[in-house]
């Protein structure tokens, strides 16, 4: 194995869903990629698990909730290899055979076999949920290197000859693709196919900003390090003023989470209602009204049930830490810093809002659901 090669845990929680990464490392080269971060990108990815290991990580995960979408492959491409394929058949039919029920979510750009989509088929047939998440910013080759934008137009028209359920990925949003025509070329094309698009700028690292050669990106690096995500501004300018105004029956979320919600059709898991980051979205009706009806839900619990649940996760707290806002729907924690995953896994379990203070050494990016503030540049 290579040196100084570092891995995400096996199973785990981002912001939008519960993720499970036996394989990790891609073979692509994308500039903006994160796994750059830990030299996983550009390799052979590695197996850390085998298909029944990690079915068995991910029911003996604290973080395991058992309705949340469960995002297989994140730390990888699900299609970047054939071995990569196989693998995912094996631990799709394992997580069934357990009877984990979880909607399971890939993202990719890179070719999905017919032969892959059928198995899928297969499966949805007997009431199980997928959704495909497609990666189309229309970059050409330079920037997202051993990519092929005809495979992935091709993976639409595919996905939908089955009726899959298809969430357009449009990110990231940076000069070489920011033109008019570009967006306009990308937007006409897939929304003949997909639910809603997913339009969410770029996530920063200190080895992002010096791999993709955005100048204006690099002056302001110390802010953009502190947002949510960097922006465009003739992009965002374009899409939210007129691509938004003029395809108002069209999902445009700024949210992956709101998006994934909509296509399930269940209320928002995130405590967005009603926040900066939900009016923003170009968010149908019908959906606002499920998460405003979920909004004046009360729930029941108290103090000593978040306090249990930090505990479980090993923060030695007390009752008098945490405050409860019914009202405005947010968990003030004090006197503790949290890493993501576990703010997320509260945020998903309690869908209120958790405000309490970010661990500095925490290995994951900025989001939304701790940081709402975006950059245009």
């Amino acid at each position: 194995m290579e040196k100084n090669v570092e891995f995400y845990p096996i199973v785990d929680m981002h912001s939008t869903w519960l993720v499970l990464n036996p394989i990790q490392g891609c073979p692509k080269k994308c500039k903006y990629c994160f796994l750059a971060e830990k030299k996983l990108n550009a390799v052979i990815p590695y197996v850390l698990a085998t298909p029944d290991e990690a079915v068995d990580q991910l029911l003996k995960s604290k973080l395991f909730i058992k309705d949340i979408p469960l995002c297989l492959f994140s730390q990888t491409d699900c299609f970047s290899t054939p071995k990569n394929i196989e693998y995912a058949k094996k631990l799709v039919s394992k997580l069934i055979e357990k009877n984990i029920k979880n909607p399971i979510i890939f993202v990719t750009k890179c070719k999905i076999p017919f032969d892959f989509i059928e198995f899928i088929d297969f499966y949805e047939k007997k009431g199980h949920k997928f959704i495909f998440f497609l990666s189309y910013s229309g970059l050409d080759n330079d920037m997202e290197i051993g990519v092929n934008k005809e495979v992935i137009k091709n993976n639409f028209i595919n996905l939908s000859k089955y009726n899959k359920n298809i969430i357009h990925y449009w990110r990231p949003l940076i000069p070489e693709n920011s033109s008019k025509e570009i967006i306009d070329e990308v937007f006409n094309f897939v929304k003949k196919y997909t639910k809603a698009s997913v339009s969410i700028g770029l996530k920063i690292t200190d080895n992002i900003i010096d791999n993709i050669g955005w100048e204006q990106l690099n002056k302001n690096r110390d802010e953009a390090k502190q947002v949510n995500n960097v922006w465009n501004k003739n992009a965002y300018d374009y899409i939210w003023n007129n691509i938004v105004k003029r395809e108002k029956n069209y999902p445009i979320f700024q949210t992956t989470a709101c998006a994934l919600s909509y296509v399930l059709g269940v209320s928002d898991r995130k405590a967005y209602f009603n926040s900066n980051v939900c009016l923003n979205n170009n968010c149908p009706s019908k959906q606002r009204n499920r998460c405003r009806i979920n909004s004046l839900k009360q729930f029941i619990f108290n103090e000593d049930e978040i306090v249990y649940q930090l505990r479980r996760f090993k923060y030695n707290i007390t009752p008098e830490q945490v405050h409860i806002d019914q009202e405005k729907r947010q968990i003030h924690i004090t006197g503790v810093k949290l890493q993501l995953n576990i703010i997320a896994f509260l945020t998903d379990k309690y869908k209120m809002h958790i405000l309490v203070g970010r661990d500095n050494n925490d290995y994951y990016w900025n989001s939304e659901i701790t940081n709402t503030k975006i950059l245009k540049i």
